[in-house]
């Protein structure tokens, strides 16, 4: 899971303002696996994304499980309004945490670029207009 660490830091991505265009997507992988594992593992744990405004907007947090009770798979990822960061992470959830490294998870997500074409266009007709201004021929 390469954006965890980052996703885990309130700091995480610059503080915010460095976020990878795949961050939402991996977060919405990271949630499903680990609480899955955690369950699993009888942890009392769950994890949901957290989009609350100040430093690093694209995080995951801590939440006990019983508070997630009462929500599906999709509210956990749409930032259902919880009190974050109350769970203390118990060795189930270390380990589910583990084994979410270990697995592949993130080779799921692709990123596709795109070029928009009128906009490129755009970009290198001003580029050349600048140039011309400056002298230099291109």
């Amino acid at each position: 899971m390469k954006y965890w660490e980052q996703m885990r830091s309130q700091y995480g991505f610059e503080h915010g303002g460095a976020v990878p265009a795949d961050a939402d997507e991996r977060r919405e992988l990271y949630v499903l696996l680990v609480n899955k594992l955690a369950a699993a593992l009888g942890s009392n744990t769950r994890v949901i994304a957290s989009d609350k405004q100040g430093y690093n907007w694209c995080r995951i947090v801590f939440i006990e499980a019983k508070d997630l009770s009462v929500l599906s798979v999709f509210d956990v990822n749409r930032r259902p309004k919880l009190k974050e960061n109350l769970a203390q992470l118990d060795t189930a959830m270390s380990r589910a945490i583990e084994v979410a490294h270990d697995s592949d998870i993130d080779s799921a997500v692709t990123v596709k670029v795109k070029v928009d074409a009128p906009t490129a266009k755009a970009a290198v007709n001003a580029a050349l207009r600048v140039a011309r201004e400056k002298g230099v021929e291109a």
